[in-house]
C-alpha cells in the first residue's frame, strides 16, 4: 500500500523554506498552508453535513493540500479521525479492501487508540464499519467518527481496473465501496442472518457515524458517474476545487512568513503563474478578496 509520508528528498518546510515546491502541504506543515481558508472552510461543512463528500478539481489547483493541511485539523478538532488512503495498484499490493483495513489500523496506532475494535479479516467494509462493537475512542474515552480520504481517486480508473492484475480486486472494492457509501448489508450477510439470525445482534444496522472523502481530478467526473449505478450518494454532495484568485496567491506568498517576500515580487510571482492579468492589480471576486486586493497597487 502506498504509505503517505515525506519525501526524504524533499526540502524541509521552515520558517527559511515555506513552500514544498511540486509535493503537497502535510498537516505538519499547515501553518505554512496560507490562501485556502474559505475553501477548507466550505469542503470542512460538506463532510460534516453527509456521509460521502467528492472533491474535484483541475490537476494542479492543490486538492492534496487542502486535504492534509486544511481539512484534516479542522477535522481533528471536530471529533473526527481523518484516514488519508491512496490505493496502490501495483503487482503484489494487497487487495484494496484489505488496504483501507490497514490504513484504518495504522491511523489508530499513530493517534494512540490503544483500545480501539474495529474489524477482522474477513469482515467486509460494511461490516467493519457497521459492527456493534465497534469503537474508536481517544484518551479521554470520546469517540471519534472515521473519515477515509480516498485521495487521487482517478487512479481507480487509470490503474485499477485496467490492470488485468488488479482488475478484479478492484471490483470487489467498488462494490463493498458502494455499500458503504449507500448503507446497504451486503448479500452474503443477509444469507449468513437467514441461517442464523442470532447474527443481526452483531451489527447496527443504521450506523453511519462515518465520512468519506473522494477526491479525483475533474476531467474523472465522466468515469466516477459509472460508478453510481451502485452508489447513488456520489453525486449528492460534491465540492469543486477553483483556481486561486490573485487575492488568495498573494495570501499564500507573504503570510507563511511575513517579511520572507516583498510585495513587489509577491506580484510578479503572481502574474507569472498566471493569477493576475499584467497589466491590472488582483481581480477581486467578493468583498474580502477587494481588501486583500487592496494591498497591493495596479502595475503601470
Amino acid at each position: 500500500m502506498t504509505i503517505v509520508t515525506a519525501d526524504p528528498v524533499a526540502p524541509s518546510i521552515d520558517a527559511v523554506q515555506p513552500w514544498p515546491g511540486l509535493d503537497a502541504f502535510t498537516e505538519e506543515s499547515s501553518r505554512f498552508f496560507c490562501g485556502r481558508d474559505a475553501e477548507a472552510d466550505e469542503l470542512f461543512r460538506h463532510v460534516q453535513r453527509d456521509v460521502v463528500t467528492v472533491l474535484f478539481g483541475q490537476s494542479g489547483l492543490g486538492k492534496t493540500s487542502l486535504l492534509q493541511a486544511g481539512l484534516f485539523l479542522r477535522l481533528r478538532k471536530a471529533g473526527f479521525l481523518p484516514i488519508l488512503i491512496r490505493l496502490d495498484y501495483s503487482a503484489g499490493a494487497p487487495a484494496p479492501v484489505a488496504q483501507v483495513k490497514t490504513a484504518v489500523e495504522r491511523e489508530c496506532t499513530a493517534v494512540s487508540l490503544s483500545e480501539a475494535v474495529w474489524s477482522t479479516a474477513e469482515e467486509s467494509l460494511w461490516g467493519c464499519f457497521h459492527r456493534a462493537d465497534r469503537r474508536l475512542a481517544d484518551c479521554a474515552g470520546k469517540e471519534l467518527v472515521p473519515v477515509l480520504v480516498f485521495d487521487q481517486f482517478e487512479e481507480i480508473f487509470t490503474q485499477g481496473l485496467t490492470g488485468s492484475g488488479s482488475r478484479a480486486a478492484t471490483q470487489r472494492f467498488t462494490a463493498e465501496l458502494a455499500e458503504l457509501l449507500e448503507n446497504r448489508p451486503p448479500e452474503t450477510l443477509e444469507h449468513a442472518i437467514e441461517a442464523d439470525p442470532e447474527i443481526v445482534e452483531r451489527f447496527r444496522f443504521d450506523r453511519q457515524d462515518y465520512r468519506i472523502v473522494v477526491a479525483l481530478r475533474e476531467d474523472f467526473l465522466a468515469a466516477l458517474e459509472g460508478l453510481r449505478t451502485q452508489a447513488p450518494s456520489l453525486g449528492r454532495n460534491r465540492y469543486r476545487l477553483r483556481r486561486m484568485t490573485g487575492a488568495q496567491g498573494l495570501d499564500a506568498i507573504l503570510d507563511p512568513v511575513p517579511g520572507l517576500v516583498d510585495y513587489d515580487a509577491a506580484q510578479e510571482i503572481i502574474r507569472f503563474v498566471g493569477l493576475a492579468r499584467p497589466e491590472y492589480s488582483f481581480g477581486a471576486t467578493n468583498a474580502g478578496d477587494a481588501a486583500k486586493a487592496s494591498r497591493l497597487s495596479p502595475r503601470c
